[in-house]
């Protein structure tokens, strides 16, 4: 099964809402959604901004290296994709919410739990994942079967990565980013959770294929065989406040 059947429940499946114009619009903004609309984001900037004499710079692509001693410098983490830098909240859309932040803890929580002093241990989005591609991500949590060395910048070699999800992640976007991360020779399982339901898929390596299972539901679990670990669905929704119909 190829990474282009992604799907997570409703995830990606909502679109943006519906804007009107307003009389107190700051300056540029609809002339900004008119050219996001159109797809030329670049050329918006310079019109919306800057007037048709102002040249925008374009962004020169970076290698990982490069990357790496620029984020250092950063106040905030940032992606590297397709050689430029992407700010990790903007990839994320819903990232920051506190059920994202919850069920994220939970995941850690749970993992460290059942890993033990094992030689697998879970890390939070902190560390940094390096993608066959030459880019860079931080999955927001990261099983690494290995000690990881002082000062070692980021890892090329995981064991199991995870996503929380949301509606507003976009198909494009999800089949992208497990498209990176089955390219990854070392990860063996993905797992996509959503934010607003208890429910996951899991990604398990099967030869050159990937295999796919779904779970749904307080009293499912997700068997990850690679790192001899099962966790209980419920226990990752554990504190997240859902729709009455969604703890069904």
């Amino acid at each position: 099964m190829g990474p282009s059947s992604v799907r997570l429940g409703e995830a990606g499946l909502s679109g943006p809402a519906t804007q009107k114009r307003r009389l107190d619009d700051p300056p540029g903004s609809l002339c900004r959604r008119l050219y996001r609309k159109r797809g030329s984001i670049g050329q918006g900037r310079r019109l919306c901004y800057g007037g048709p004499m102002t040249v925008a710079r374009r962004p020169q692509p970076m290698d990982l290296e490069t990357f790496l001693a620029w984020e250092d410098t950063q106040e905030e983490k940032h992606e590297l994709i397709d050689g430029l830098p992407v700010l990790r909240r903007l990839r994320l859309m819903s990232g920051g919410t506190p059920e994202h932040a919850l069920i994220a803890a939970n995941l850690i929580f749970s993992l460290r739990s059942r890993l033990g002093a094992g030689p697998c241990r879970p890390f939070t989005s902190d560390l940094r994942v390096i993608m066959t591609n030459g880019g860079l991500r931080y999955p927001d949590a990261t099983v690494l079967c290995r000690p990881l060395r002082k000062g070692e910048q980021a890892v090329a070699d995981p064991k199991v990565l995870f996503e929380v999800l949301s509606p507003s992640n976009s198909p494009l976007q999800l089949t992208r980013l497990l498209h990176e991360y089955q390219g990854v020779a070392s990860v063996e399982h993905i797992v996509l959770v959503s934010q607003d339901s208890p429910f996951a898929q899991i990604w398990t390596r099967a030869g050159a294929d990937w295999a796919l299972v779904e779970v749904g539901g307080g009293d499912k679990q997700i068997a990850l065989p690679a790192i001899d670990v099962v966790l209980a669905l419920a226990e990752l929704y554990e504190g997240v406040e859902l729709a009455p119909s969604e703890t069904n």
